[in-house]
């Protein structure tokens, strides 16, 4: 009795932070999802992602997942990628570390504590002609205040 018990208690528990992490993905998913549509200035935009967010964007309607680079309309990084085949294209990143990596990144929605994080990098949204709207304002950083 006491096992079937502690497995009823884990799967409960493990469905419970399932349904949480679906949630957090959908959050993750808008924010990208309008952060781009800023960034493009359209509504329906090509984006190549490294991996690991693909499935993610099943949320969205706006951005529609190509496995080519090169016809991407803005890059979406979750590691480290050779970029330079890609041609000179915004780059969006989910992991901090990654704004280092080159220069054409943008901006960056990563988690800390729980929570979502966004930077943009008005050096390099200016490189790309890009005038965010004025909600996205409070997160335009310069990239020498960054590191």
């Amino acid at each position: 009795m006491k096992k079937i018990l502690t497995l009823l208690m884990l799967i409960i528990t493990g469905l419970a932070s399932a349904s949480e992490f679906a949630g957090d993905r959908k959050v993750e998913a808008k924010i990208i999802e309008q952060i781009c549509t800023f960034i493009m200035g359209k509504d329906n935009i090509s984006v190549f992602i490294t991996d690991g967010i693909k499935d993610m964007l099943r949320y969205s309607h706006h951005l529609k997942v190509t496995d080519n680079c090169e016809k991407a309309d803005i890059l979406i990084l979750t590691k480290k990628f050779p970029v330079e085949r890609c041609g000179d294209k915004p780059i969006f990143t989910t992991k901090y570390y990654l704004l280092h990596y080159n220069h054409n990144i943008v901006g960056a929605l990563y988690w800390h504590k729980g929570r979502p994080n966004i930077i943009l990098i008005r050096e390099r949204l200016e490189k790309f002609n890009i005038t965010p709207p004025q909600e996205l304002i409070q997160f335009i950083e310069s990239e020498k205040n960054l590191w």
